[in-house]
């Protein structure tokens, strides 16, 4: 989910360079264990990184949480909501000499003078609960892990930050303070919320930037009065059941105007991969400022308008490397709504350069606006939404009726005017393919020129095309044009998934390996990501996924055996692994 796009956490060891990235996060905190730095170089597993949410320090905990929730099983993840039948502070049964005996937290229970109703969420540095306070009225209660005082005074210090900002676009802290040994937070509850990105389902796109352009103003107050967010995703972004966004957790969020001193020591990350900038995945916090929650923005918009992250790699080495070479997709070739001026905003808030991005959020909401602005440069499409959004339902239905009038008249004016019977019908290949093909027909009274990229196609005479295109792998946006004597009878443009890698694939089994009996077990495991066919010798195995094993049971004959393993995956790549054993 928070990493969704940006690399899978193995079933087995760790990423070596993330590996590394953790251990240097463990000298953060002020009270790791003495044998935790000394057990980081062995291999971390699914269940030994879950073993260490909690004690390496705020950065590495939020990191470790995020890691998890992103390799869970779907069933595995925990609810949005949950009644509290486990304790959330989890304690020893025997509290250590002289420290205080440590409170549980259950439904039903109280807390500081709030009736704790169930859990909101759960993450590296503690939790967030749905609490009634005194008054009746329902908060969220964030309350932190105990017995960590680096964590003890960063929670602190976010009730600073939070009790600094009072803008509407941002979720207002209410109470802040200490119960026993438990710091907390009390923030209002956002009718309705949701994440951004929940949101944006069946959402039109305009509705999605005006949410982000909204977000922005929110952050833009933050960024002038010297607060820098450092975390800005979807995820921290919350719309109520109005669709206003609010921005939450500043927990990672600096504030230098505040006096208040850094946490965080150079060299180390701070926030979500995916969302951040280079200078952040650098570690260089100097030169963290408003420019960096830009950058982030500026992902969230991308991922709005195409559904996917400009940039995300396999490990934490390869996203930094993409990030900071700043080379992506367009987000027209996803996406061919998006207009030339939003496509602008993107590209200067992507900049690796950060003195080339927008200097703080305000600016770029302020270049949104200018898109808005449109003076004809938006979609027909795009402005609709903003006549409902400025004038309220009933001016945009009148708009929009008259529109569609327009449309349907200028519409019958355009095919009046066109030579009868000229259409053009290409078939678009779905899913992923090694041989990228467009196929399709013709229709058309007269000459006509079928054009694919620029590149003229040769039509059968039944009017049928199919031409083989040399796209590089990745998604690819192709045009087909069809014009008569120069002049576009119609234009289409269509979007292409090549993947021509053959699959990958090991076998437990040495070359001219000798065996005394015929009966041979044979264990392998398909390495490549996508779904696999499998079949050893022409017998069909059946269909694996990466990093999945398999065995199977081959009878060897008297001499020589050559053992013949392949793979053909979706999109129809093959690949092959041969063995030579002896009998």
């Amino acid at each position: 989910m928070i990493l969704e796009r940006t690399w899978r956490l193995p079933e087995g060891d760790l990423d070596e360079s993330l590996r590394t990235f953790l251990s240097g996060l463990a000298a953060e905190s002020e009270d790791t264990p003495h044998g935790l730095m000394a057990a980081a170089p062995l291999p971390l597993t699914g269940s030994s990184v879950e073993l260490l949410a909690g004690s390496l320090g705020p950065a590495a905990d939020r990191l470790v949480d995020d890691l998890l929730l992103s390799s869970t099983p779907a069933q595995a993840q925990r609810p949005r909501t949950q009644v509290l039948e486990e304790p959330v502070v989890k304690e020893p049964q025997e509290p250590k000499q002289g420290q205080p005996k440590r409170t549980k937290l259950h439904t039903g229970g109280s807390f500081a003078g709030y009736e704790l109703l169930g859990l909101l969420g759960r993450g590296g540095m503690g939790s967030v609960l749905l609490a009634r306070a005194p008054s009746g009225e329902q908060v969220a209660l964030k309350v932190v892990r105990a017995g960590n005082k680096r964590r003890d005074a960063r929670l602190a210090r976010e009730g600073r930050i939070a009790a600094s900002l009072d803008h509407p676009g941002i979720v207002k802290l209410l109470d802040q303070g200490q119960s026993g040994h438990l710091p907390f937070l009390v923030y209002e509850l956002v009718p309705g919320a949701k994440t951004l990105d929940e949101t944006w389902e069946g959402q039109h796109l305009v509705d999605r930037v005006v949410a982000i352009r909204d977000a922005a103003r929110a952050l833009g107050y933050a960024h002038a009065r010297g607060v820098v967010h450092r975390d800005v995703k979807p995820e921290n972004l919350l719309v109520d059941r109005d669709g206003r966004v609010r921005v939450t957790d500043f927990g990672l969020a600096r504030a230098d105007d505040l006096g208040l001193s850094r946490m965080t020591r150079s060299g180390t990350f701070l926030g979500t991969a995916a969302f951040a900038a280079p200078e952040q995945l650098q570690g260089q916090l100097t030169k963290v400022g408003p420019r960096a929650d830009v950058w982030a923005l500026g992902v969230v918009l991308y991922q709005a308008l195409t559904g996917e992250l400009p940039f995300w790699g396999d490990s934490f080495h390869d996203q930094v490397e993409r990030v900071t070479r700043g080379r992506y997709t367009p987000a027209s070739e996803l996406e061919p709504s998006v207009t030339p001026a939003l496509e602008a905003v993107i590209a200067r808030a992507l900049q690796p350069d950060l003195e080339q991005r927008y200097p703080d959020a305000n600016a770029f909401a302020a270049a949104l606006d200018e898109v808005f602005a449109g003076r004809g440069r938006l979609p027909l499409l795009w402005r609709l939404p903003l006549l409902r959004a400025r004038y309220g339902a009933r001016p945009f239905l009148a708009a929009a009726a008259l529109t569609l009038t327009l449309t349907a008249g200028l519409l019958a004016w355009a095919c009046a005017g066109r030579s009868p019977e000229a259409r053009l019908c290409v078939q678009e290949p779905r899913g992923w393919t090694a041989a990228p093909i467009l196929a399709g027909q013709v229709e058309a009274g007269g000459e006509v020129e079928l054009r694919i990229d620029g590149d003229p196609v040769a039509l059968a005479e039944d009017g049928s095309f199919r031409s083989e295109l040399a796209l590089r792998d990745g998604r690819r946006s192709v045009e087909v044009e069809l014009r008569r004597e120069g002049e576009l009878l119609q234009r289409e443009r269509c979007t292409l998934q090549v993947d021509r890698s053959a699959p990958a694939l090991s076998l437990e089994l040495a070359e001219d390996a000798c065996f005394a009996t015929p009966k041979l077990r044979l264990t392998g495991r398909l390495d490549d990501a996508s779904p696999c066919e499998l079949s050893l010798q022409g017998q069909a195995l059946g269909s694996f996924v990466g990093g999945e094993t398999f065995a199977a049971e081959v009878t060897l004959a008297a001499g020589l055996n050559e053992l013949r393993l392949e793979a053909q995956d979706a999109a129809g790549n093959r690949g092959q692994l041969t063995r030579r054993v002896w009998l």
